[in-house]
């Protein structure tokens, strides 16, 4: 039996003790990885940078799922949602600004 972990508008985490797996519905998307390939895939998370902002929102990010052939392609919102729903906690997508003083003085 799947024990749930965390959820969100996208997605529900759980865990299965029997097997000792993970089991990640994203989307339309559903996996199941042992528990050295969740931790590897949360480290591979934890390493993508969180300045989502160079990316326009239509654009597609390529997150490898870890030791599968699986690719997932996400925008950077459905990215920051998956990584809330794995456990890594991201607000929102900060913009980038430039502070630019006109100032001749």
């Amino acid at each position: 039996m799947n024990l749930i972990i965390r959820t969100n508008s996208n997605g529900k985490l759980s865990y299965n003790p029997q097997i000792k797996e993970f089991c990640v519905e994203f989307g339309n998307v559903y996996f199941s990885l042992p528990e050295c390939s969740f931790e590897l895939l949360k480290k591979q998370l934890l390493n993508m940078s969180n300045d989502l902002s160079m990316y326009p929102s239509s654009e597609r990010i390529m997150v490898p799922i870890s030791s599968t052939p699986i690719i997932l392609m996400l925008t950077p919102e459905e990215l920051i949602s998956l990584k809330n729903l794995l456990g890594i906690k991201m607000d929102q997508i900060m913009s980038f600004k430039l502070k630019i003083n006109y100032s001749m003085n």
